[in-house]
């Protein structure tokens, strides 16, 4: 297009990117945090992976092992007869449903829930295994798997991600952020090394019933997870960890109990677990009501 070659054109992909990095480097001003005491890698971790937060990623992490990227989408595509001259198309359906889906998606968590969004995106890509294995090969069935491939990507790139501040005590969403993407690459890196075998040397088919059975595993692990969390938030008694004596609890109380939107003192389990990580300063020199959620 335009005389241009593939060289010229990665050159002039460079352009975005430098102007990008320009402006954040001497336009973008941000505020240093501050952190109390001496910052220690694996302690942070070790506060981060436990309880809900635990219980997500290994739902993320099912999900992950059998979630493949786009370019078996466009394998699909080119094996249901659409040319390499005309796959550009398909991955720009992708694209397209993947940005048209996007603040929808948002907006339908915000109301919702965000585990019931991600749901629906799980349900999507689920989907999208069951076009592959059942719908015959033609072009326009392949371009209505992209279709729905990209709104599953759309969806869970918007809400998959935003779960994890809810779960995690603000000064530690960064170490948060990082076991999350550590769990998701991981596994999605076996996902694609398993998908790419089995529909090499077993068939489209044979990699759509693997990803499949993990996505079906994962919507139900987080139905439940959602259904407990949700039966836990209506007696929040019963959500503090089992090592909380009594003394531990009337601490979280008091914090809550002085904070404008506690419900009249009510604490509900995602705040049980958010503060849990704070507990500690209820008997330590620094007043714990110093910090608001």
């Amino acid at each position: 297009v335009m005389g241009l070659t593939i060289r010229d054109v990665f050159w002039l992909s460079l352009v975005p990117g430098t102007v990008a990095l320009i402006i954040i480097v001497f336009a973008v001003k941000e505020q240093a945090g501050k952190v109390d005491g001496k910052f220690q890698l694996l302690p942070s971790i070790k506060t981060v992976v436990q309880g809900n937060f635990l219980r997500l990623l290994v739902i993320v992490g099912i999900f992950s092992l059998g979630a493949f990227n786009f370019s078996f989408i466009l394998l699909n595509a080119n094996e249901a007869g659409i040319t390499d001259s005309l796959i550009p198309l398909v991955y720009a359906v992708v694209n397209v449903a993947h940005v048209a889906i996007a603040i929808p998606a948002g907006v339908l968590s915000d109301r919702i829930g965000k585990e019931k969004a991600m749901i629906l995106g799980y349900g999507t890509f689920l989907l999208t295994t069951l076009l592959i294995l059942f719908l015959p090969a033609n072009g326009f069935n392949a371009l209505l798997v992209a279709l729905l491939f990209g709104a599953y990507f759309g969806i869970i790139e918007t809400v998959q991600r935003a779960l994890v501040p809810g779960y995690v005590d603000s000064g530690l969403r960064g170490t948060a952020f990082g076991v999350y993407y550590l769990t998701v690459g991981s596994a999605f890196f076996v996902s694609n090394a398993v998908v790419g075998s089995l529909w090499q040397y077993f068939g489209a088919q044979k990699a759509a019933i693997y990803s499949m059975a993990t996505t079906i595993a994962s919507i139900v692990l987080l139905t439940l997870f959602l259904i407990k969390k949700t039966k836990l938030s209506q007696n929040p008694q019963n959500c503090s960890p089992k090592s909380m004596n009594r003394t531990q609890r009337n601490c979280i109380n008091l914090i809550f109990q002085t904070q404008p939107n506690s419900n009249n003192g009510g604490v509900t389990c995602q705040e049980y677990q958010v503060s849990f990580a704070r507990m500690k300063k209820c008997s330590g020199k620094e007043n714990p009501l110093k910090k608001p959620l």
